[in-house]
């Protein structure tokens, strides 16, 4: 699948409205079809209690720390890719506490250019995440089967006196016989027994 024919969300918090128009301008509505603008950390904060986007990105005020702060919650709370914006005398000093949550940092003033590169890698970033994410929850399904399955396999060796081979060997053939999944049919022996 091309990265063309995925659509992300996006926060920006920034109090520059011409900023915001780049922003605007840049991101095309049919890749980036949610684009919300908040001047405000406060009310992002609000939306971010009950919303979470692919890319957040920060704009600083003069005062840098209030943006930093805001970013580290931002990727603790959520899965997003963050992009902090601060001035590039604040870099050095920002890059610090920031890097080691893997969060974007550019130092301004920057071209339309840069920040066009950044959000691309931005991105791969998002696309590399959810790849992954993908593949702990495909982890985290085939361990909660193999629970359920010992589960399963124990009650029948403790009721129905059966070897854990044997155990083992019928769930296998229930499922086959069935054209159902082992977990189906562990689940089906569990409430047996209960």
């Amino acid at each position: 699948m091309s990265l063309k024919e995925h659509t992300y969300s996006v926060l920006i918090l920034s109090s520059s409205e011409s900023f915001n128009a780049i922003l605007d301008n840049i991101l095309p509505q049919d890749t980036y079809p949610e684009k919300h603008f908040f001047s405000s950390f406060a009310n992002a904060e609000k939306v971010l209690e009950v919303k979470s986007y692919d890319f957040i990105i920060i704009n600083t005020p003069s005062q840098a720390n209030v943006g930093i702060r805001f970013a580290l919650n931002a990727c603790k709370r959520n899965n997003s890719i963050v992009l902090l914006l601060v001035k590039s005398e604040d870099y050095a000093e920002t890059y610090d506490k920031v890097a080691e949550q893997g969060i974007f940092l550019l130092g301004k003033p920057l071209s339309k250019q840069t920040l066009l590169a950044t959000i691309s890698c931005m991105v791969s970033a998002k696309e590399r995440m959810r790849a992954l994410t993908n593949k702990v929850h495909l982890v985290e399904e085939l361990f909660a089967e193999i629970r359920l399955t010992n589960k399963a396999k124990w009650l029948l060796i403790g009721k129905e006196g059966m070897t854990e081979q044997e155990a083992h060997h019928y769930i296998e053939r229930q499922a086959m016989d069935s054209c159902t999944s082992r977990k189906k049919i562990a689940l089906e022996i569990i409430s047996r027994y209960k």
